[in-house]
């Protein structure tokens, strides 16, 4: 498959007529533009049922690549579709059941050149989500349980918002006052599989909110995480993780992380602009150096503004054992031992569609030459809110 990142750019912008931009910000990740939209609608509202799909279309340049000389192109199409259903609400309880798979699709790249950085293999066919949750009437006390989206707010220094979990969540809320709101969140999952031989990760997260539903308030997350797995979770992390340690029977990788984060976001509107700050500090307590990472956020932009233009920036530096990479975004090439920034520019019709450009210039933290990387995505929703 061959697409240029301009090709890309010109499908979105001939669809693209100034409109308001209605997106919302997935709730389980405060990077992600993912978007929720299981509310039964249409015919099959009185049913119950909410059908939803999305198509992305994606297209990457690498350039300077350590141990490499020539530039890597990847082409990739990835697509989403299920069903939602979720009856009428009973007196004591809600229950939600989804079901859905994915398909991605496409490489210009030789070989297996990408198997070290990406959360997400070419060609294949999988399940997404299947899963139910049980909740109050409110809302305020749930339970879910199968694969699915991770629910807990999590940049994407530590999630990837692309995986599907299995296992089990939950989560209370209490409104402390009329402007703040506190949230605990669990969680237990496999990192992919139903398997017990994946990855696990333990999570759990308190939050508190000041006028969530506003569009000038803020948020502080705290949350801790364990990490282990398999013997060969070692072997996943390889060239995207810590050191090897030398062994009688070979070299070995670590295989548990205790980490502890704390996220601190902000946002106002300046003006017509809505702009938004967040930063997230990390830290393995597990071992004793080369344990921290640090990431800042700052978005101006996005839901209100004509043609839902944001513009933003990341800066990131996360050493060597400060976490798991096989969790972490694969937007960035390095998965830790790097330090690098990003620029992107996004525009959307609604939810419907979306284009968003990014540029990265990072390096891995034991050398001098940067790695460059440019990006080109376009996602399609239906049906959208």
């Amino acid at each position: 498959m061959h697409v240029t990142a301009a090709g890309c750019a010109a499908i979105a912008l001939a669809l693209m007529a100034p409109a308001v931009a209605a997106a919302s910000t997935g709730a389980g990740n405060p990077d992600s533009t993912a978007v929720e939209y299981f509310a039964p609608q249409g015919r099959m509202a009185r049913l119950g049922l909410a059908p939803y799909s999305d198509l992305r279309w994606r297209v990457d340049r690498v350039r300077d690549r350590p141990g490499a000389t020539g530039d890597l192109g990847l082409g990739r199409v990835t697509v989403r579709g299920g069903l939602v259903f979720e009856p009428a609400a009973r007196a004591r309880l809600r229950v939600r059941a989804e079901a859905g798979a994915r398909g991605t699709f496409g490489s210009d790249s030789p070989g297996d050149s990408w198997a070290p950085v990406l959360n997400e293999t070419a060609d294949t066919l999988a399940l997404d989500r299947l899963a139910i949750r049980v909740a109050s009437p409110s809302g305020a006390l749930w339970v879910a349980l199968g694969k699915q989206r991770s629910p807990l707010r999590l940049t994407e220094m530590i999630w990837d918002d692309d995986l599907r979990p299995v296992g089990v969540a939950a989560s209370a809320r209490h409104d402390v006052s009329a402007a703040t709101t506190g949230r605990l969140g669990l969680g237990f999952f496999t990192r992919s599989r139903f398997d017990r031989d994946d990855a696990r990760i333990a999570i759990a997260q308190l939050v508190a909110s000041l006028r969530e539903d506003a569009a000038s308030g803020g948020d502080l997350a705290l949350a801790w995480l364990h990490v282990a797995g398999p013997d060969d979770l070692g072997r996943d992390l390889l060239q995207r993780q810590n050191a090897a340690v030398a062994t009688p029977g070979g070299r070995v990788y670590a295989e548990e992380f205790d980490l502890l984060d704390v996220q601190l976001g902000a946002r106002a509107v300046a003006g017509p602009i809505p702009v938004s700050l967040r930063v997230d500090l990390v830290r393995n307590t597990a071992i004793a150096e080369q344990r921290d990472g640090v990431r800042v956020r700052l978005a101006l932009g996005g839901a209100g503004v004509p043609a839902g233009a944001e513009l933003g920036w990341v800066y990131q530096r996360i050493e060597r054992e400060a976490l798991a990479g096989a969790f972490n975004s694969d937007d960035w090439w390095f998965h830790s031992r790097m330090r690098g920034n990003q620029v992107w520019l996004r525009l959307a019709r609604g939810d419907a569609l979306e284009l968003r450009l990014a540029a990265f210039h990072e390096r891995r933290l034991d050398l001098s030459t940067p790695t460059r990387r440019l990006t080109a995505q376009i996602t399609g929703r239906w049906p959208s809110r």
